[in-house]
């Protein structure tokens, strides 16, 4: 996800009416980086900063 990206508000649970019920298209990068920052980085940083993340690469895990 990045700045400026859609997004739904879900009022209830893990609900077949928002989230459960959407398909995704994410990878192994998806879950490492949030808002463009390299969360393994982040953490090891004390969670304080920003650890940009690199540009996507050619691959893509799914």
């Amino acid at each position: 996800m990045k700045k400026g990206a859609n997004f739904t508000i879900c009022h209830a649970d893990e609900s077949w009416h928002c989230s459960d019920g959407l398909l995704y298209d994410l990878s192994v990068y998806d879950h490492l980086h949030y808002f463009n920052i390299d969360v393994s980085e982040y953490g090891e940083n004390g969670c304080t900063g920003v650890a940009v993340a690199p540009p996507t690469t050619d691959f893509d895990f799914h």
